[in-house]
């Protein structure tokens, strides 16, 4: 069984938690009924999601063999085989995309969307340079279109735009990590020849930096101001700030090489600002009551 968890990905699905970004940016916690629906369209996203990763290890199975990390997983090393690995994508895509189709008919498309899009860059764009890091900030971008679609909660367009540079930042880390460990040659992705360690250094500081910028401004702004109803929404940025350095700490100086999410469930320090964020948020919403 744990074989079978590990192929499904189980420990990506905390990404899909952005499906719940616009209840949470427009304070809507106790509304129940919007906190179901969007749990269901998380789950029928996690079984999405889980499809792509096995066709991606179906596709990449001889170049994961040669990976010191990928060659670990299921298909792989051989602990599960194509035939049954197949079976149950063709099983999970059939639940994910009927459940969705009856659920919302846009949720459906976007479900739709991410699945073909992420077939394209499977087959196509990651093999592109920047576009590839690109493609891979769209695909969160996706989860949020999917929440406010389920909702019927408008998304301001800082959300979007935060969303997609920490996606563009993540993109990046994950990028230098397996650049290091490939020691600058072709292994398991073609898009390496076309970086290096330097540009990946300046990218991932870069954009790290516009993310902090793009915060501060959203918490200034005159519409968060009045959505939230208090001026000290620029409290938060503090979180952020130290966020982003405990994450560049351990990417540039410990030189951690672990998939950027696997770090968030590693690194208690982060688990930890992530949470004082979350609560310092809820506490100036009960605050202005």
């Amino acid at each position: 069984m744990s074989e079978y968890l590990r192929l499904l990905r189980v420990n990506q699905y905390i990404k899909n938690l952005l499906i719940f970004a616009p209840i949470f940016f427009s304070f809507n916690y106790s509304n129940l009924y919007l906190l179901k629906i969007c749990a269901i369209s998380c789950f029928l996203f996690c079984l999405l999601s889980s499809v792509i990763y096995i066709i991606n290890d179906i596709c990449d199975i001889e170049k994961d063999k040669l990976h010191p990390y990928k060659k670990y997983r299921p298909l792989a090393n051989g602990d599960i085989n194509k035939k049954n690995a197949l079976i149950l994508a063709i099983i999970l895509i059939c639940l994910s995309f009927i459940g969705s189709f009856l659920l919302n008919k846009s949720v459906f498309l976007f479900f739709l969307v991410y699945f073909v899009f992420n077939i394209l860059y499977s087959l196509k764009l990651k093999k592109i340079p920047i576009l590839d890091l690109i493609a891979i900030s769209f695909f969160y971008i996706i989860r949020i279109l999917i929440g406010s679609a389920i909702t019927g909660i408008i998304s301001s367009n800082w959300l979007y735009i935060m969303t997609f540079l920490v996606a563009l930042v993540v993109a990046i880390a994950k990028r230098r990590g397996e650049y290091i460990l490939s020691n600058g040659e072709k292994l398991s992705r073609h898009v390496l020849e076309y970086y290096n360690k330097d540009f990946l250094d300046f990218s991932l500081i870069l954009i790290s930096g516009i993310t902090i910028v793009s915060y501060i401004l959203y918490t200034v702004s005159e519409r968060t101001i009045a959505s939230v109803g208090s001026e000290y929404v620029f409290v938060t940025i503090f979180w952020v700030i130290v966020g982003f350095l405990r994450f560049l700490q351990s990417v540039l100086v410990f030189n951690k090489l672990d998939d950027p999410v696997k770090f968030i469930y590693k690194d208690n320090v982060s688990k930890l600002i992530v949470l004082l964020w979350i609560l310092n948020f809820v506490i100036i919403k009960v605050m202005t009551r």
